[in-house]
Formats: structure tokens, sequence, C-alpha cells
């Protein structure tokens, strides 16, 4: 992530990681990265951050430990700052593989829970989504394409006639991202 970042022209990043191994390599590549054991109290060192991103990391959270986490992240942000956060879609077709595929997934989200979750830490949420990409640079990757545009027309349809006009905006995809901006307080 920090990487992708430098190359997008970001600077003054720093990565927080539980993992000592992501850590070392990140400062192998010559990133600030700090190993934390307390991602909320590691986060309260922070004041006027412009920009938080949490990917794939609160679904290996503690249920108890993520509203901690998010009123950290609200406080190191300055007014109108924003966090992006993405985690298992409870939606997508493949959401208990993407679920228990991965032994410290504690949880998926829906749209709703993340969204409370964040408006209850004193955010707005500006934007919800998916992550979905897909190379099409390729004969297999336009098949790929096709097949599941065809069977998220199908899941689409699902979804309407589950939810009403709650299907035709939620996120189908794996992972699903919302954004969100500090309340100011």
């Amino acid at each position: 992530m920090l990487e992708w970042l430098s190359v997008k022209g970001y600077k003054n990043c720093t990565g927080l990681d539980r993992d000592e191994g992501q850590v070392a390599f990140s400062r192998s590549l010559g990133f600030q990265a700090e190993q934390v054991d307390d991602t909320a109290a590691a986060l309260s060192a922070y004041e006027d951050m412009q920009f938080i991103i949490f990917k794939d990391v609160l679904e290996h959270m503690p249920e108890n430990e993520v509203s901690k986490v998010l009123e950290a992240a609200r406080r190191a942000l300055s007014p109108g700052g924003r966090i992006y956060v993405s985690v298992p879609n409870a939606a997508a077709s493949f959401a208990p593989y993407w679920r228990y595929n991965d032994g410290t997934h504690l949880r998926s989200y829906t749209s709703a829970v993340l969204g409370l979750h964040l408006e209850m830490a004193g955010f707005r949420v500006i934007h919800v989504g998916d992550d979905d990409t897909l190379s099409f640079s390729s004969l297999m990757g336009i098949g790929r394409l096709l097949i599941r545009t065809l069977f998220r027309c199908v899941r689409r349809i699902e979804a309407i006639g589950e939810f009403g006009s709650d299907g035709v905006r939620m996120p189908l995809g794996l992972n699903l991202v919302v954004v969100a901006e500090s309340d100011g307080e």
C-alpha cells in the first residue's frame, strides 16, 4: 500500500501493522512503518491527518476493538479528513468462501453495518461501493469479465427482488468499500 501511494505521488505516509514481517518488508523498501499491538492507541499519537486507509483490517479485529479503532481514527483526522475502509462484503456471491478462506477473518460486513460503525464513531459516509477490478487485456480476462457481468446481472435482479430499491445500489463485489468524512469534532 505504501509503495502504491508513493507511486501515486503521496508524501508523508506511514504504515501501521501488527505483523512484524510486513513492517520489516515496508522498511526494507524505504517506507515509514510501525509495528503496533494496539491500533487505537497508536492512532492516538497522530493528529491533523488528511486520510486514513483501513484495507483489509477491520475484519481481523474483535468486535469491541473495531469501534475503538474507528473512534481513534476520527480523532486523528483533521476536520473534513477522510477514511477509506475495505472489508469482505457479506453480500458477495462468494462471501462465505472469502470469509472462511482466511482463518484470521472474524466477520464479513454489509454496507449497513459498516456504515453504522462509522456513523457511531463520528463519520459521515460519502461513498459505498466495491473495489471490483478485472483486467481485460487478455482473451481470458475478457471472457472472465463477460461471465462475471452475466452473473452479476442475475444477482442484481435477485437483490432487487429481495430488497427492493436497496438492491439496486447494493455492492456485490468481494470487497465492500466505504469512504467517510470526519465530522470535524
